[in-house]
């Protein structure tokens, strides 16, 4: 079953509740500390933002233009950049990744895969050219925030199912997956005590 199938009354339920548990706090907005409601306006802004470009994947406003290697890697960097991410590059056999189609779609990745370094990372994040077909993002996390990383890939992809007890929503792989379903590419994750990557096959 596609990942926008999953776009149903459940989804819309969760989404829901989701939006009741940012907001409810803020009712007594007098009596919460500037972190909390620093905190709940952070995450309101970014679900709204991944509602957005869940709508954009699945209406297919996307553009299919290549993507070219050069401006992938220079972006990854610039967005690390104004992240405040420090990330390392590794490129051990000079490869470059001709067949990255769909500019737009691997944008969106891009920013979720980013911006969940930015929530769940620590100090350590890094890209790996593998191949000429093959990226993979890596980043350590924080284990008491981080637990019990697992489930199928099936499971994590579809949305406001998490693997784990995050702070998260669980749409960023379920965008992923609707991306790869229309971009040219498949992925896979894989996670331990300490690291966590997530790889992309062109």
């Amino acid at each position: 079953m596609k990942s926008e199938n999953f776009v149903c009354s459940d989804f819309l339920i969760k989404a829901g509740h989701e939006i009741v548990n940012i907001m409810t706090p803020l009712e007594h907005i007098e009596y919460l500390e500037e972190e909390m409601i620093t905190a709940r306006v952070a995450r309101g802004e970014r679900l709204g933002r991944q509602f957005g470009r869940i709508g954009r994947l699945i209406s297919g406003e996307n553009s299919t233009e290549p993507y070219e290697f050069s401006e992938f890697i220079y972006n990854i960097k610039e967005k690390c950049r104004s992240l405040g991410i420090k990330v390392s590059a590794e490129n051990r056999n000079y490869s470059s990744i001709d067949t990255i189609k769909g500019k737009n779609l691997i944008m969106t990745v891009l920013d979720e895969i980013l911006m969940n370094w930015k929530m769940h990372g620590r100090n350590e994040f890094s890209i790996n050219i593998a191949d000429e077909k093959t990226i993979i993002f890596k980043n350590d996390y924080d284990n008491a925030s981080l637990k019990n990383v697992g489930g199928t890939k099936e499971e994590l992809a579809k949305p406001f199912v998490k693997g784990a007890s995050s702070k998260g929503s669980g749409l960023g792989l379920y965008m992923i997956e609707l991306a790869s379903q229309k971009g040219g590419f498949t992925w896979n994750l894989s996670a331990d005590e300490k690291y966590f990557s997530l790889s992309l096959f062109f």
